[in-house]
C-alpha cells in the first residue's frame, strides 16, 4: 500500500492532467494511491463498510466528471478529493438532504486546516470543501472556541 502525501506532487499533477483527458487508467491509479486515506475518512463519518465503499465509489465518479474544475494552484489533490469525499458522505448519511452544518466537527477540523495550516482563504477553501464562504467562516469560528474551551480544561 502507497502512502499519500498531502502536498501536491509532479505524479498528482501528471495524473490530473490525464484524468482531465479522459484516462481512466490514471483514474485507477489515483484510486489505489489515495483509496485507504479517503476510506478512514468516510469510516469516520459513517461507521458502516457498505456505505463506507458506496461513498467511495461515488466520490471518484463524482471526481472523474468534475475533474477539469481542479486547479492545483488551490489546493492540493488530495485536498480536493478529501473535499468531495466529505460532502458526499455527508449527503448520505445526514437526514437534511446533505446540507453541510458548521456544526459537523469534521469539517470544522478539515476548514480549519485549510485556512490556518495550507494558508487558503476563506473563498478557496469553500471552493475546496464545496461548500460557501459563510459555512468556513462559521465551522472556524466554532473550531477556535472549542480549541479554547480544551485548552480552558
Amino acid at each position: 500500500m502507497r502512502s499519500y502525501s498531502p502536498i501536491t506532487t509532479n505524479e498528482d499533477m501528471q495524473l490530473a492532467k490525464a484524468i482531465k483527458q479522459g484516462d481512466q487508467h490514471s483514474l485507477g491509479i489515483l484510486y489505489d494511491k489515495y483509496a485507504p486515506a479517503l476510506t478512514g475518512i468516510i469510516s469516520r463519518i459513517t461507521n458502516e463498510k457498505k456505505l463506507t465503499e458506496s461513498i467511495l465509489h461515488n466520490s471518484f465518479l463524482k471526481f472523474w466528471q468534475q475533474a477539469i474544475q481542479y486547479n492545483p494552484s488551490t489546493s492540493s489533490l488530495f485536498t480536493w478529493l478529501t473535499g468531495i469525499v466529505r460532502k458526499t458522505a455527508w449527503e448520505e448519511v445526514n437526514t437534511n438532504n446533505g446540507v453541510r452544518t458548521s456544526a459537523d466537527e469534521s469539517f470544522q477540523h478539515t476548514a480549519f486546516d485549510l485556512v490556518y495550516y495550507q494558508g487558503l482563504n476563506y473563498n478557496e477553501a469553500a471552493t475546496t470543501l464545496q461548500t460557501t464562504v459563510s459555512v468556513i467562516n462559521n465551522s472556524i469560528k466554532l473550531a477556535m472556541s472549542n480549541l479554547k474551551q480544551n485548552a480552558e480544561k
